[in-house]
């Protein structure tokens, strides 16, 4: 289930159904801030979904499967390679991680980490025109909210 980005009753309602979640995190300060946010309401008792869940009978916390940092076009020349400023998010996120390791499947919390390479364009194509990202062309122009904007290879 996606649910919105904020903590609300369709984001509750889907964390107490689910017993793993995937957590997109994209490298910049709000999106950092956000997965503390959110592994905190997970883990504290003092928080509402504790509360709540409790209250609903006491389901355990959904464990984190996979957290996917998204680099969003922080990338360097070489292909696939973060750049500074996005390792540094990605470094700040492996030790947000670390300091809630119960909450993960695996044993070590980095081994959830999956760093995707920059889809911006294509992402923003395939949402806007319902086009699947595999079935993308590379190199393809599509207009999207006025924008000119081209299927990157990266994405694909």
């Amino acid at each position: 289930m996606d649910t919105s980005p904020f903590y609300a009753g369709g984001t509750h309602l889907a964390w107490c159904a689910a017993d793993a979640v995937i957590v997109p995190v994209r490298v910049d300060e709000h999106s950092i801030a956000s997965l503390e946010l959110t592994l905190d309401i997970l883990s504290n008792k003092d928080r509402d979904f504790t509360t709540w869940n409790n209250r609903a009978g006491g389901r355990p916390a959904p464990r984190i499967a996979a957290i996917v940092m998204t680099m969003v076009g922080s990338k360097s020349q070489m292909r696939a390679v973060p750049d500074r400023a996005s390792r540094m998010y990605i470094e700040r996120a492996l030790a947000i991680a670390a300091k809630y390791g119960h909450l993960f499947d695996h044993a070590d919390p980095a081994d959830a980490f999956v760093i995707t390479d920059d889809f911006v364009s294509s992402g923003r194509i395939s949402g806007a025109k319902s086009i699947p990202i595999a079935k993308l062309k590379v190199g393809q122009f599509h207009l999207v909210e006025g924008k000119r904007l081209q299927v990157n290879s990266s994405a694909l």
